[in-house]
């Protein structure tokens, strides 16, 4: 989530703050608002699908955590020259988008 998005439920308009931290606000009307949908309006909009989206959504922040502890720890043990450091961030951020 880009610092400069303003992410709201489609279903209850809650702001997001993290994968699975949701608040009720008012949100201002705003160019830089995107929409995604809340787990609880995942369980109550698609009750049919929504244990396999819910396991999901959890696998893929896993897998996000994991990357990142681990480029956290090769930055930590292992000093790079810039070009490599740029390298391995666009390389992490791609990933990061695929996920």
């Amino acid at each position: 989530m880009s610092d400069n998005i303003i992410v709201v439920c489609c279903g209850c308009k809650r702001l997001k703050l993290s994968a699975y931290t949701w608040v009720t606000i008012d949100v201002p009307d705003s160019n830089r608002i995107s929409h995604d949908t809340c787990p609880e309006c995942i369980q109550r909009l698609y009750p049919e699908v929504a244990e396999e989206v819910l396991k999901k959504l959890r696998e893929r922040e896993q897998y996000k955590n994991s990357v990142k502890e681990t480029l956290q720890w090769k930055e930590a043990r292992t000093p790079l020259n810039p070009k490599e450091a740029e390298k391995e961030k666009a390389q992490a951020e791609k990933r990061d988008q695929r996920a």
